[in-house]
């Protein structure tokens, strides 16, 4: 199994590239992922943030990154996304023009103007129904930083089906994970989350191996 991380503009992948070699225990099946890869069925693609959503958008149309991911997502392949990496799941954002893969069709909201933001620090996770065991991760802290993000209420305010967590950030409640068969996302950083966020993506990585 190889691990690719999308180098998208303007991202600290580093931190992220040694958090997870220390998940697996190997340097050489983690590495940045290229155009000219060919994407296996065993492979996890990770597109990590922080960032800008229109100059992300913008990368991965221009480099034709954004076609590549979106097949691979729809035949099943394994990837994670986080914070930015996450919201360009979905369709749009407020922050920007382009065009995220659509995965998710909602577009991605600025924060109210009544809360602080951006929202930064550590907040808890609630989960929904998921077809991942991630019980254990219920109700704990989890490190965000963002301006962005999909709120309840845009499904009516019910839970959208594809909700792996909710958030609430003062009286704003956000998705605060996605889950859609092999396609996993967080608005938070697993990565900057310490010892749990290790757990949290070798919880997953193992279920993958």
């Amino acid at each position: 199994m190889r691990i690719l991380v999308v180098p998208l503009p303007g991202v600290n992948q580093f931190s992220l590239l040694n958090t997870l070699r220390k998940v697996v225990g190997s340097t050489e099946s983690v590495t940045v992922f290229s155009l000219k890869d060919t994407l296996l069925k065993d492979d996890v693609v990770v597109m990590p943030g922080v960032g800008h959503f229109s100059s992300a958008a913008a990368f991965l149309e221009e480099t034709q990154m954004k076609t590549k991911l979106v097949e691979f997502i729809r035949a099943g392949g394994r990837f994670i996304g986080i914070c930015l990496g996450m919201q360009l799941l979905f369709s749009e954002s407020d922050e920007g023009s382009g065009e995220g893969l659509g995965i998710f069709s909602e577009k991605i909201l600025r924060l109210p103007e009544n809360l602080k933001t951006p929202h930064v620090g550590w907040n808890q996770i609630h989960l929904e129904n998921s077809d991942l065991d991630l019980r254990r991760f219920d109700g704990l802290d989890f490190y965000f930083v963002h301006s962005f993000a999909v709120p309840v209420a845009t499904a009516g305010g019910h839970v959208p089906s594809y909700c792996l967590s909710t958030t609430e950030h003062g009286d704003f409640q956000f998705v605060s994970a996605v889950e859609l068969g092999n396609t996993v996302g967080f608005q938070f950083h697993p990565e900057k989350s310490g010892r749990l966020g290790v757990e949290l993506l070798d919880e997953i990585l193992k279920r993958w191996r």
